[in-house]
């Protein structure tokens, strides 16, 4: 037996799934007792496998097991003598995506684009130098830069999109530098949606 009330701990909730183990079992006979009363029994359901299961559903709906995306919310440690790459990550107070890149105290040209499904909110450039490029005038639904990173410094931009609206990271070059996400530092393969981390529509 397994209870799924979703209670809420300091800084966390509980998991939405329930796992059951089930020993040497091929499938089982699931009985439920939903909040409402209702009392829904759904025999010989399959062992070692994740099912999404719906009040009144006749059939539980398989789900097809994956990586979950990146926590994208605080700032990863990021120290520009040491570290190189693009890092981005959410300001959730704020709903402001945060980019930086470093070149671990040498040089490093970073090119790449954030391109939006509608208009940004807002869009501020962070810490850049006479050397960078920051476009976002010419396109009102795409960031488009060049950081000249050199030494311990960090190059950036901070920006809004509008709520609801996709937003695709693209970095041309380096093609080898890595691109690590939330402040968890999760390396990414760009092009990527920020939302999801996924495939860009």
């Amino acid at each position: 037996m397994r209870t799924q009330d979703g209670r809420y701990h300091r800084w966390s909730q509980d998991a939405k799934r329930i796992h059951f183990g089930l020993a040497g079992a091929s499938s089982v006979s699931l009985t439920i007792k939903w909040p409402s009363g209702v009392v829904q029994t759904l025999p010989n359901v399959a062992a070692n496998r994740l099912y999404r299961i719906t009040e009144n559903s006749t059939n539980p709906a398989p789900v097809a097991l994956g990586v979950s995306p990146a926590y994208p919310c605080g700032a990863p440690a990021l120290n520009g003598a040491t570290d190189s790459g693009v890092f981005i990550w959410l300001d959730c107070p704020s709903g402001e995506w945060r980019l930086k890149t470093a070149a671990a105290g040498g040089s490093i040209t970073y090119t790449g684009t954030v391109t939006s499904s509608a208009n940004y909110s807002s869009v501020k450039p962070s810490g850049l130098s006479a050397n960078d490029v920051l476009n976002f005038t010419s396109n009102p639904k795409q960031i488009a830069f060049t950081f000249r990173t050199s030494g311990t410094a960090t190059d950036g931009v901070n920006f809004i999109p509008n709520g609801g609206a996709s937003n695709c990271l693209s970095i041309t070059t380096p093609a080898t530098n890595k691109v690590y996400f939330g402040p968890f530092r999760t390396p990414l393969a760009p092009p990527f949606e920020l939302d999801t981390q996924g495939n860009c529509p």
